[in-house]
């Protein structure tokens, strides 16, 4: 022990602006400094605190005993103790202290030690404060991040606003949420998409003009709307007053700065509404907007696509394929007239040629014309990742097991791909409308006799075919004259509550279409 002189710690520990005491080994002050005792007078409030020497410190101080007992062993042993972020409760309040605790150098025998307390609730609490703002800026970017995800995923314009809603909703915690979007006119909002609405709800909110309610207040004053309890707002839909809700936050869906809609958050409880959250609903908002606005864009893009592909197609079969055909008209009148008067066999076998000549051109250019016609998906996947992609997007998006199995599979003409997956499509949408089905499988193979073989089963209700096809209903007249247009089979095998299978068989060599024939 050293034998240093006892008066050099008071002395030096008085200028310090820490908390700083020394005790004995049964935790009896011997001294300490001032800043210790307006420490320990907090734990006593209105109680005069000038002097502690010769107090026990676990009766002033109640953590004392906690904190310090487990290090005695180490202190006797003359090590110093030094522990970080102590937390240590005063006046009702979380309260944050560097503790360091060490021997007392003095030529007594008996154990004293040093306890310095250094109070860093200030730099504790700006530093939760800076985790708390990188958490709501994470959870900001994640939330952003699920909406372009949603954007990323082949949906309806109506189930992408829905999974997008759903996502921003859960990240503020809040249980009710819609999306109404303005109409080309801007005079009415129109539900786009909701989550948590009653049917009673979905009804009334389904259109609305748009100055009425506080979706109307988001649009007027153009910055967020926040109440904290919407039944004392004279703005809130009757509806709404008797929904159990209480807090709402509404924000503009802007594109380039123009309104075009409204997302609405209702919370059940009546509660502080944070800036995070307002914040993340505006910019998740404007994100959405800029989704729609985008997907908006890309189906006007593909109606004109379409519609000039019409208006090509008509162009080309006016002045290739009608032309053709007037010309191949005007040769078999003339053909016939030669064949009657039996006067001048060569210009009649001439007149033949051009007419078989003309016929020919004619078939070329409608080949052509109907191979652009098939579906776009087909022509540039194929088959096999075609179904696979409806299987992904709608099937197993509703909840369905859903599997493809393609077996030994050629190559196939673009006319058995497509006639093999209009009806795949018809038996599958039979299934997932009709057949409340969970699982659905679809199997293509080529059998030893060169058939292509489609079989769609599900674990559907089940139905009688008999019945169903006198009835007309669920599509499989179509079905079964798909197949026989192609020379191929249909068979039906289904009765109630055994699920469905179809099969179709189509055999390639009885294609006496050439339409889609490669020269």
């Amino acid at each position: 022990m050293s034998t240093q002189n006892p008066d050099f710690f008071p002395d030096l520990l008085t200028e310090l602006a820490a908390s700083a005491a020394i005790l004995d080994s049964t935790f009896n002050l011997i001294w300490h400094n001032q800043s210790f005792a307006q420490f320990i007078a907090q734990f006593h409030p209105g109680r005069p605190l000038e002097s502690l020497v010769g107090a026990s410190l676990p009766t002033l101080w109640p953590d004392a005993r906690r904190l310090l007992e487990p290090f005695l062993q180490q202190l006797q042993a003359g090590e110093p103790v030094q522990t970080e972020t102590v937390n240590i409760r005063r006046g009702g309040a979380e309260t944050y202290w560097d503790l360091l605790v060490r021997p007392y150098p003095q030529s007594s025998a008996t154990l004293q030690f040093i306890l310095i307390l250094h109070d860093v609730t200030d730099h504790i609490l700006a530093y939760q404060g800076l985790e708390r703002q990188m958490a709501d800026r994470m959870r900001k970017l994640k939330a952003l991040y699920d909406v372009m995800q949603v954007a990323s995923e082949s949906l309806d314009l109506n189930t992408m606003v829905m999974r997008a809603l759903q996502r921003v909703l859960t990240a503020v915690q809040a249980a009710v949420g819609m999306v109404h979007l303005l109409d080309e006119s801007g005079e009415h909002l129109h539900l786009a998409g909701h989550f948590g609405l009653t049917e009673a709800m979905q009804k009334e909110l389904t259109a609305a003009p748009a100055d009425v309610g506080l979706a109307g207040q988001v649009l007027k004053k153009k910055t967020p709307v926040v109440v904290t309890d919407i039944r004392a707002n004279a703005y809130t839909r009757p509806i709404f007053r008797q929904s159990g809700l209480n807090a709402f936050v509404g924000v503009r869906m802007r594109v380039k700065g123009h309104s075009i809609g409204v997302l609405s958050a209702f919370w059940e409880r009546q509660r502080p509404l944070s800036p995070e959250n307002i914040e993340l609903l505006d910019s998740t908002a404007d994100q959405m907007a800029a989704i729609i606005e985008s997907h908006r864009l890309r189906q006007k893009a593909e109606q004109l696509a379409v519609m000039e592909e019409r208006n090509r197609l008509a162009r080309d079969l006016h002045d290739s394929v009608s032309q053709a055909l007037y010309s191949m008209s005007l040769l078999a009148v003339a053909g016939r007239r030669l064949a009657k008067s039996g006067s001048n066999p060569e210009l009649l076998d001439e007149t033949l040629a051009e007419l078989s000549l003309t016929s020919q051109q004619a078939l070329k250019e409608m080949r052509l014309l109907l191979y652009r016609l098939r579906p776009l998906a087909l022509q540039l996947d194929g088959l096999v990742e075609t179904l696979q992609h409806r299987l992904d997007a709608v099937e197993k998006r509703a909840g369905v097991d859903a599997r493809l199995l393609a077996e030994n599979l050629p190559p196939l003409l673009p006319t058995v791909e497509e006639t093999l997956y209009h009806i795949a499509q018809e038996a599958l949408n039979n299934a997932l409308k009709h057949a409340d089905a969970t699982a659905v499988t679809v199997q293509i193979a080529q059998e030893p006799d060169g058939a292509v073989r489609l079989v769609v089963t599900d674990n559907g209700r089940g139905f009688d075919p008999d019945a169903a096809m006198f009835q007309g209903g669920m599509g499989l007249a179509n079905m079964r004259q798909r197949a026989e247009s192609r020379g191929g089979t249909l068979e039906i095998v289904s009765s109630p509550g055994q699920g469905c299978t179809v099969t179709v068989r189509l055999y390639p060599g009885n294609f006496v279409d050439v339409i889609y024939q490669h020269e």
